[in-house]
């Protein structure tokens, strides 16, 4: 074996060698325990730096890129479906947006 994984030690031929998101060398089993890719971008990244949303696998730059938190549940809301409430000066999802405007006040 000319490589080990930088995790548990195990001997490794070059096939089997997985670069993890720091570029060390990985066995299968600790890859996939440690690491995922961002479904967005296709990087690497340490499991603890990527969040699920929609079964989306996303980076921090890509989430950012593509979706909001919403201010009323903290839910992400993808950028294209979020409501801005101009007076306040946040966004919402749908739901949370709906509940707001059904308890201001009627303006006229």
């Amino acid at each position: 074996y000319g490589y080990s994984c930088e995790n548990c030690g195990t001997g490794l031929t070059e096939d089997e060698t997985l670069y993890g998101a720091d570029d060390n060398i990985y066995c299968e089993r600790c890859y996939y325990r440690l690491f995922d890719s961002c479904s967005r971008c296709g990087e690497t990244y340490w499991q603890e730096d990527i969040t699920v949303v929609d079964n989306n696998y996303l980076c921090r730059d890509c989430l950012e890129d593509n979706y909001t938190v919403c201010d009323g549940c903290g839910e992400f809301v993808r950028n294209n479906k979020v409501h801005h409430d101009e007076e306040n000066d946040k966004n919402y999802c749908k739901t949370c947006f709906k509940g707001l405007s059904a308890v201001k006040p009627n303006q006229d």
